[in-house]
């Protein structure tokens, strides 16, 4: 595909070198780097995808996303300065891999606790109803017969648009995520066409990264308020902080609904129905 159609999906602040050259691949690893690559420079904790720009380009790679530009550029390689990478990285593997996500049902799950769970569950009604599923999660992304074992709860987006597309080359007629906060603050899940978003909970877990609760909370608000923002509907599985969330996103044409615990196994508190149309996705009812 060429490099200036991936890069209409992205905020350009600056190129160096010529943007009419073919990508067959995409990576930010600089060791898988092949020849015609793009090569997205990420910013990292312990190491900085820039300082490894000179070994993709003896690899192969012919272009460069990233968030500042060398001082000596080599003439044959395309230089693309954006103001952030990762955004950048999901938006484009979105396109390069042909929108999977678009015209299929897709379902993120995020949350402290319970995740998994929820996606095997939705995974069998699904079925149920007729779908054939393909779920990505903590233990594998798998469809039908077909798995790989995770490497993380969300892949990051360049893997992650890679097997959705795969599996709907295979038959997958609706996509189930679940979606770690890590990957909402990193921008993994961009680009996603979400149908419908659950919110589970939220606990004192993952403070190592978000060092505070109210970070963490607010990376999941975010989440709701960005990149899941356009999700027609909605549901939280509430605590204090959920329903938190819940109430601050806004519902535009979405049903939002919120589950919380009783002496009953579960409870629907409320349910808020913003349309009357049904939701359609290549002529089949949403459950």
């Amino acid at each position: 595909m060429e490099l200036n159609k991936l890069l209409t999906t992205a905020e350009i602040l600056n190129v160096v070198g010529s943007c009419n050259v073919d990508i067959c691949r995409l990576d930010y690893d600089s060791r898988t780097v092949s020849q015609q690559s793009l090569f997205f420079a990420l910013p990292g904790v312990q190491a900085d995808g820039f300082d490894y720009i000179p070994q993709a380009i003896r690899n192969g790679a012919v272009a460069v996303i990233c968030a500042r530009v060398p001082e000596n550029c080599p003439g044959h390689v395309c230089f693309v300065q954006v103001a952030n990478v990762r955004l950048a990285m999901a938006l484009i593997a979105a396109e390069f891999y042909g929108q999977p996500t678009v015209g299929v049902p897709v379902i993120g799950v995020t949350g402290t606790n319970g995740k998994t769970s929820i996606t095997y569950l939705l995974e069998a009604i699904l079925k149920q109803a007729g779908f054939r599923p393909a779920v990505f999660g903590t233990v594998e992304y798998r469809f039908e017969s077909r798995s790989v074992s995770a490497s993380h709860t969300t892949p990051e987006s360049v893997e992650l648009m890679r097997l959705m597309a795969d599996y709907r080359k295979q038959g997958a007629d609706a996509l189930i995520l679940e979606v770690s906060s890590h990957a909402l603050e990193q921008h993994r899940v961009d680009g996603i066409d979400f149908d419908l978003t659950v919110f589970t909970n939220l606990t004192q877990d993952h403070l190592d990264y978000h060092l505070t609760l109210d970070s963490y909370f607010n990376s999941k608000k975010d989440c709701s308020l960005s990149c899941w923002e356009m999700a027609r509907r909605s549901l939280t599985v509430t605590t204090p902080m959920g329903g938190a969330c819940c109430v601050k996103t806004p519902t535009g044409h979405r049903s939002v609904g919120t589950v919380g615990r009783t002496s009953t196994p579960i409870r629907l508190i409320s349910v808020v129905m913003v349309s009357e149309e049904p939701f359609f996705v290549e002529g089949k009812n949403w459950p």
